[in-house]
């Protein structure tokens, strides 16, 4: 049976990346990766869960070499270990953006860890505005996995950012140097906007997430 270090380097192969997308995916150096695959060296908690990502419908197993058990998970019948979610009284903007008081939690959404292996980390919000028509709806709700706000690594993704005190769901785009925030329902007033450190616009999270009832899209 192949090593912990062969797999990652099947998985590596088998996903079409180097060493170095692989590190960067991780949130790890290439020297990392390495060591890994080297057998010198065991991927952290996170890393093991990102690898999981990856490996689709293989997931368990990489679950599993991060502490997480099917047991725990409600996968053999018996009692699951659920986690509990904040969702925020304020809402967050699909549109211009909208003030939103970190501190102001309106209650718990008690969720199975399966759907969210960084539990803690999953912030929740209700969505204003259209900018994200037809995929988001105001009204639904918004999942946020703040562990995961690296810029560089979120592009083509769904992100959730922060322009001085105000929230907005936007996809994350490159244009050259430049990174932008683009609505799926762009007009005059949900414009495209650039990330920029004097404008105190930063990534704070990823969307993994969204829920919401089919009559909100009549």
């Amino acid at each position: 049976m192949a090593g912990l270090g062969d797999k990652i380097k099947e998985l590596r192969r088998r996903t079409g990346m180097i060493q170095k997308d692989l590190a960067a995916y991780c949130g790890v150096t290439q020297p990392s990766i390495v060591r890994w695959e080297s057998g010198a060296d065991r991927p952290t908690e996170k890393a093991f869960m990102r690898l999981a990502e990856l490996a689709g419908s293989d997931k368990w197993w990489w679950l599993e070499q991060a502490g997480m058990r099917r047991e725990k998970l409600g996968l053999t019948g018996e009692a699951v270990e659920m986690i509990q979610v904040p969702l925020f009284k304020d809402r967050i903007s699909a549109g211009p953006g909208w003030v939103i008081n970190e501190n102001n939690i309106d209650r718990y959404l008690t969720l199975s860890p399966e759907l969210f292996p960084h539990g803690h980390d999953i912030k929740a919000a209700r969505v204003v505005g259209d900018s994200m028509i037809p995929l988001i709806q105001p009204g639904f709700i918004v999942f946020i996995d703040t562990s995961d706000r690296d810029h560089r690594k979120l592009v083509k993704k769904m992100v959730a950012a922060r322009e001085g005190d105000e929230i907005t769901i936007k996809w994350l785009r490159q244009e050259g140097k430049f990174y932008q925030l683009v609505p799926e329902h762009p007009t005059d007033q949900n414009r495209v906007r650039i990330l920029t450190a004097d404008k105190d616009v930063a990534v704070i999270g990823r969307i993994i997430m969204w829920i919401g009832s089919p009559d909100q899209y009549k």
